[in-house]
């Protein structure tokens, strides 16, 4: 998969779900995060 970043972006990383909730430092990208794992495993994605 390619990542194309934009000018407002300075870095981007692939993580596991629980990794990427541990760098995450605003409780609303915590909540976004979490519903997206929700939606994903409730799609059967996960």
């Amino acid at each position: 998969m390619s990542v194309d970043i934009s000018h407002e972006h300075r870095e981007h990383l692939w993580l596991e779900w629980d990794s990427a909730m541990s760098q995450l430092t605003h409780e609303e990208s915590k909540g976004v995060l979490a519903a997206a794992k929700n939606h994903m495993d409730s799609i059967g994605r996960l």
